[in-house]
């Protein structure tokens, strides 16, 4: 059956116009990202049953029709050429952590040596959300209500395409600007690694002052021998709160077993060096206990 006049109009009238400056996906297969995160990310919105308005955003994404951009702390705004001459404008806004949260999150990052240097390096770490995990944060959202994302078109879906689109290039954002999750989150890079530089710079502080106490409290010159031979082999005040017990323990030889097995060649045989010496351990503690008692 031809459709109609009117059934053509209409048909004219969503198709999009084309859009100035358009930002094109770089990928032209079915994945989009290059990244762990940003593949993650799409995997995520793919997991939430928006299928098909994911299909039709990726077909936007992929013409072109995303004209802007800009990533800022706490929201993504865009704008996205549809079938009307101004263009809509999308906003994205993921929930940013509290100052509380940060602060969690950044002693848990300044913990992981291996972490810390490779942000610092302006890296992704590749365990990042498993050291944001131990204290129960995620750059990533669990959940679609966590985007919070709006569109100007007069679409009652969400996403409705043009917001979709802006995810895929979103997507490929992350890929060239990872830190831009951490943005999303409300630092920006620059805000990030200075507090973490801070941190790492106080902890350093606090490692050389610890080194310099120690140092100092080992200077202390000893007196001469001559000078404390009347008080040599008597105890001081130090050892006041000491007390030795002149009983041999239970278990002589717990040390020697919490080593583990320790097998030794003897010839052609193998020996457990702890059954060897166990019964040995035994029988000096029970001298030592002997001698002590007869004091």
């Amino acid at each position: 059956m031809t459709p109609s006049r009117a059934e053509r109009v209409r048909g004219l009238a969503t198709r999009p116009l084309p859009a100035e400056s358009g930002v094109v996906l770089r990928t032209v297969d079915d994945q989009v990202g290059a990244s762990w995160w940003s593949r993650r990310f799409i995997a995520l919105l793919e997991s939430f049953g928006i299928g098909s308005r994911l299909e039709r955003g990726l077909a936007y994404a992929r013409s072109g029709q995303v004209s802007e951009l800009d990533v800022e702390p706490g929201i993504a705004l865009a704008k996205v050429q549809g079938s009307r001459f101004t263009p809509y404008r999308v906003r994205i806004r993921p929930q940013p952590f509290s100052e509380h949260q940060w602060r969690r999150a950044e002693k848990a990052i300044a913990a992981r040596a291996l972490t810390l240097a490779t942000l610092l390096a302006g890296e992704m770490p590749p365990d990042i959300e498993e050291v944001l995990a131990d204290v129960k944060l995620s750059l990533l959202p669990s959940s679609y209500e966590e985007l919070r994302a709006s569109c100007t078109c007069p679409d009652a879906a969400n996403p409705c395409k043009h917001t979709a689109a802006v995810y895929y290039v979103l997507a490929e954002r992350l890929d060239e600007e990872p830190f831009a999750l951490f943005t999303l989150r409300g630092r920006t890079e620059e805000e990030l690694l200075e507090r973490l530089r801070s941190r790492r710079a106080k902890a350093t502080r606090a490692r050389a002052h610890a080194v310099e106490v120690a140092s100092g409290a080992q200077a202390d010159e000893p007196e001469p021998l001559p000078e404390t031979l009347d008080r040599f082999w008597c105890a001081g005040p130090e050892l006041a709160g000491l007390h030795v017990s002149p009983f041999a323990a239970e278990g002589p030889d717990a040390l020697l077993r919490r080593l583990g097995s320790l097998s030794l060649e003897a010839g052609l045989e193998t020996v457990d060096l702890a059954a060897v010496l166990g019964p040995t351990y035994a029988r000096l503690a029970a001298a030592a206990e002997r001698r002590a008692l007869s004091d």
